[in-house]
């Protein structure tokens, strides 16, 4: 199998007093000022202790090295955490440099004293400062925090996710901006119900523009006290409770990481949760997709967007978006607990996971960053204490060449912006074309394959396989079995070939043939040429001046969408002979040879000379 990332381990000392702290939260951003990614970690100690540990700070060196620059930043004055749960990277004194805020529940066990968030800000050209001091004093039981705009005064303004009981602050709050990175608290812009009697629980949130007015609603995870719940801002900063009701997940389960994309292209944002569920042993995963529904709610399409190998297996922190493969589309990976923790986007609003291009294991916690410049995403990995050290990891992203084979065993086979030629071999395999020209082949097994931005050549060969256009011109094809093809957007030639199949247009005027058997055939938008040639099919046309193509001995073909109004029309081949007559609601074209088509619910009588040619 070719190999996608190159990898190189390295570890640091353990600190004289915090040998068994542990990495919770990362955070990526040029901190130092020098056009390189650097990275922060933030700790709590295990066994559990009410006691602060300083962050760490690696400097980058722009080729995916890293060194340890704390004491050199912040001398003895780095900020600590007792039990960090969020790290938000963002500008918050606008001078246009990485700032960050650290989110902090302290001790985690009774009586849950608490602890001081933390706020790291850039100073001058390239230092940084221990800024916690501009932060309110409070020990805090924060479990999320997120950062955005809500008052519209250009500086970015932080939720406090607080929850909890005991002796912390379990009460959420703003921290409204200063625009110097001063922060104020404010728990006025909160509805009452969050902030005072039995307040629910809600252990994270996502910032994002639900109703389509401009500002930053507020979505809050359900918990195992709280369902969901989702926050309206006036644009003015005050948030009042939606209504409407949001999905939740499981009973037994509390929301970790929520984070917004646009997951189905239509401009509306949707949403991404990652849970941690309880039962009789370990907490275990469940991943999310809420789809935003155009009228202030969502619609849980988890089921039909995510493969089911993504849920179980233990709880994923954080997942992060990022484009993995360079094709220009979101794609989610696990922090932790997946030993493939990869899914990447097939432009259709579907993630696939892919399988054997990360080395490491379900215990090594993964941040995405682009850390040598190459405009490629590499990955840093906290993997743990042992061998006396914090031991790290970095997967740099290389070209794995324009011709690559895989092998008798499932794998993951990645183009990016070159013409390539990509065979799987056996083994139900995913391909991926990214950019250029490409020409993919699924090979044996049942295979998932989607192109790039250019033309491709794709062709699932043997097997019940997933093939699709992924944007272009391309030829999509289905080789033997039973297959799913979608043409997305361009103009594309989609030909299910053996097998009973499944074959979609998509947008643009394109060529839909389902080949032998019984196949099930959809235009989509644009003027298409449908034809389902041999056996008995199911055509729809979609928007468009459609043509539906038809021969003496093809089958019997079913046509739900015959609209002459739209311009479509029904193509015989040359010297067929045919008699055409209405039965029931249907009109019903008979041919020499034994082959129908049945335009379904048409009266004959209102068809037009025209509506049939080719004969």
């Amino acid at each position: 199998m070719p190999a996608y990332f190159s990898s190189q381990s390295f570890s640091v000392p353990l600190r004289a007093g915090f040998e068994t702290a542990f990495v919770h939260e990362v955070g990526v951003g040029d901190f130092t000022g020098d056009g390189k990614l650097d990275v922060v970690l933030s700790y709590f100690l295990f066994p559990l202790t009410d006691r602060g540990t300083p962050v760490r700070l690696f400097a980058g060196n722009g080729s995916g090295g890293f060194t340890d620059a704390t004491s050199q930043l912040f001398g003895t004055a780095a900020p600590t955490t007792v039990h960090a749960r969020e790290t938000i990277v963002a500008d918050f004194n606008r001078d246009g440099r990485a700032d960050v805020f650290l989110a902090d529940h302290g001790y985690d066990a009774n009586p849950f004293p608490g602890a001081q968030n933390g706020l790291i800000l850039s100073s001058g050209s390239t230092g940084l400062t221990n800024a916690t001091a501009q932060l309110p004093q409070v020990a805090d039981y924060t479990h999320s925090a997120e950062a955005a705009d809500i008052d519209g005064d250009g500086d970015l303004d932080i939720f406090v996710g607080n929850g909890g009981g005991g002796q912390a602050l379990t009460t959420p709050y703003f921290l409204i901006n200063n625009g110097s990175g001063g922060f104020t608290r404010s728990d006025a812009a909160l509805p009452s119900a969050l902030t005072t009697g039995a307040k629910p629980n809600h252990w994270s949130e996502a910032f994002l523009d639900v109703d389509g007015d401009g500002d930053k609603d507020l979505f809050l995870g359900s918990s195992l006290n709280s369902p969901a719940q989702l926050l309206l801002n006036n644009g003015q900063g005050a948030f009042t409770l939606s209504a409407t009701a949001m999905p939740t997940g499981a009973a037994n389960a509390d929301a970790v990481d929520i984070q917004a994309l646009d997951v189905n292209g239509d401009g509306r944002p949707d949403l991404v949760l990652s849970y941690s569920v309880f039962g009789s042993g370990d907490p275990t995963r469940q991943i999310q997709l809420l789809i935003n529904n155009g009228q202030g709610g969502f619609a849980d399409e988890t089921a039909s967007r995510l493969p089911a190998s993504i849920q179980g297996g233990p709880w994923s922190r954080r997942v992060h978006l990022t484009d993995v493969n360079g094709d220009g589309l979101t794609d989610m990976v696990l922090s932790n607990g997946s030993s493939t923790p990869v899914y990447l986007a097939d432009g259709l609003g579907h993630f696939v996971q892919l399988p054997n291009v990360l080395p490491g294991n379900a215990f090594d916690q993964i941040t995405p960053g682009d850390f040598n410049a190459d405009g490629r995403v590499d990955f840093i990995a906290w993997r743990g204490l042992f061998d006396g050290a914090e031991q790290l990891r970095v997967d740099l992203a290389v070209d794995a060449g324009t011709n690559q084979a895989g092998t008798a065993a499932a794998e993951g086979l990645l183009g990016d912006s070159d013409n390539e030629t990509i065979n799987g071999g056996g083994g139900n395999d995913v391909i991926f074309g990214a950019g250029g020209t490409n020409y993919l082949r699924g090979d044996e097994g049942d295979d998932y394959v989607v192109g790039g931005r250019g033309f491709d050549d794709i062709n699932g060969n043997m097997g019940n396989d997933t093939c699709v256009s992924g944007g272009g011109d391309d030829w999509v094809v289905g080789g033997r079995d039973n297959d799913s093809l979608v043409g997305s957007a361009g103009q594309n030639l989609v030909y299910g070939n053996l097998g009973n199949d499944t074959c979609e247009g998509g947008e643009g005027n394109d060529i839909v043939r389902g080949g032998q058997d019984n196949d099930v055939l959809f235009g989509g938008a644009g003027d298409d040429y449908v034809s389902g040639d041999k056996g008995d099919d199911t055509v729809t046309g979609g928007a468009g001046a459609d043509s539906f193509h038809t021969f003496g001995d093809a089958g019997i073909d079913r046509v739900l969408d015959f609209s002459l109004a739209q311009g479509d029309r029904v193509q015989l081949d040359p010297g067929t002979t045919y008699t055409v007559a209405q039965s029931g609601a249907d009109t019903v074209i008979s041919m020499t040879g034994g082959g129908q088509m049945i335009l379904v619910g048409v009266q004959m009588s209102s068809l037009t000379p025209g509506w049939i040619f080719g004969a």
